[in-house]
């Protein structure tokens, strides 16, 4: 009887175990391989050449986002024998952007690239372009599920380029050079689940 007992309780204990529970009536997976930009023209830098935002669509193979989810802290040692801590706030909501890209041979956005890396700083002068000019004001990345319901964004404001790539790796038969990213710091960015 104590056996039982036992099982009984160890059965109850790991209930979450189960299929059925883990199941969880075949909910799916959060995917995050359904997802779009809106990045309105108005937003683009205004010193820097625009493809437009179809040719971005259609030549960005994914972008990933790292937000900062630090958040602030107070510490006190208390008679050099106790460490107590407690949230104060959350550091700056920045985030950095990388986005991947299959340039075609019309080279649109390797060019894009290297219009904006000669805005910032043109090679000869050393001559930039004003903040104004070659940043993006804001845009929105957004996560869909299978239903294509949205199910989670990212607002962002305030992007400055930081590391563009531009493949120059020329070398034997095949050599591909349409593989080109560049990474978009954001001084602003929020993250809504919805």
């Amino acid at each position: 009887m104590l056996i039982l007992k036992y099982i009984k309780y160890m059965a109850e204990i790991l209930q979450h175990r189960n299929y059925f529970q883990v199941a969880e009536g075949n909910l799916e997976f959060i995917r995050g391989d359904i997802w779009d930009i809106n990045l309105p023209d108005s937003a683009w830098p205004l010193a820097v050449y625009n493809p437009g935002i179809d040719l971005i669509k259609k030549r960005l193979k994914q972008i990933s986002i790292t937000m900062n989810n630090g958040t602030g802290e107070i510490t006190k040692s208390i008679f050099n024998q106790f460490e107590i801590r407690q949230n104060a706030g959350r550091d700056a909501q920045t985030a950095d952007t990388t986005w991947s890209f299959i340039d075609k041979e019309d080279q649109a956005i390797t060019f894009m690239l290297n219009d904006w890396l000669n805005m910032i700083g043109d090679p000869v002068t050393g001559f930039g372009r004003h903040k104004k000019e070659l940043m993006f004001s804001n845009m929105q990345i957004n996560v869909y599920n299978t239903l294509l319901q949205k199910i989670r964004y990212y607002d962002l404001w305030c992007g400055t380029m930081k590391n563009p790539d531009i493949n120059d790796q020329l070398g034997e038969r095949p050599a591909d050079l349409s593989d080109v990213s560049m990474s978009i710091f954001w001084e602003m960015a929020i993250r809504k689940i919805i």
